[in-house]
């Protein structure tokens, strides 16, 4: 497993080039350290989404889908997927899949199968969300990232293969 790190007052886990197939698994761990205290964030901020790990549909991020998370009451996390297209947040796809606690391990799997993201956490239902456009290459892995508008209150690890 890669160990990515966003440290305190950043958004992004660093660089993480690469390319994805239309069909992706893998394994994540957000570690106890991603918890947080949501209600010191201003109020319309409090239930923003971080990145995980998505994927886009062509060159940039403005059509991609998205695994995101979140942490509840300071103890655990809502795993979530969400997806952007034509530039913008699709309202209403923001779905929880699931919720995980500090060091628990889960899966994900990410299709991109004509105008459908098709979402699956840890072998449950899958989750289908429209997207405008249909698979185009290249399709780039988007990596670990805190926000919404507010950094990371602290450093944070998470573990994914």
């Amino acid at each position: 497993m890669a160990l990515y790190v966003i440290n305190k007052d950043e958004h992004s886990s660093g660089l993480d080039i690469g390319l994805d197939s239309k069909d992706f698994r893998f394994t994540a761990t957000l570690d106890r350290n991603c918890l947080y205290d949501s209600s010191k964030f201003p109020e319309g901020d409090r239930l923003d989404i971080n990145k995980l790990r998505g994927s886009t549909n062509g060159w940039t991020e403005n059509h991609s889908g998205r695994f995101g998370w979140r942490c509840i009451d300071n103890s655990y996390f809502e795993i979530l997927a969400y997806v952007r297209d034509g530039g913008e947040f699709k309202a209403g796809t923001e779905t929880i899949l699931g919720t995980v606690q500090p060091n628990e391990e889960f899966k994900c799997r990410l299709r991109n199968i004509g105008k459908l993201w098709i979402f699956n956490f840890n072998n449950g239902p899958d989750v289908k969300i429209d997207k405008s456009t249909n698979p185009t290459w290249p399709r780039w892995k988007l990596k670990f990232y805190f926000g919404g508008n507010n950094p990371a209150p602290h450093t944070m690890f998470c573990f994914i293969n």
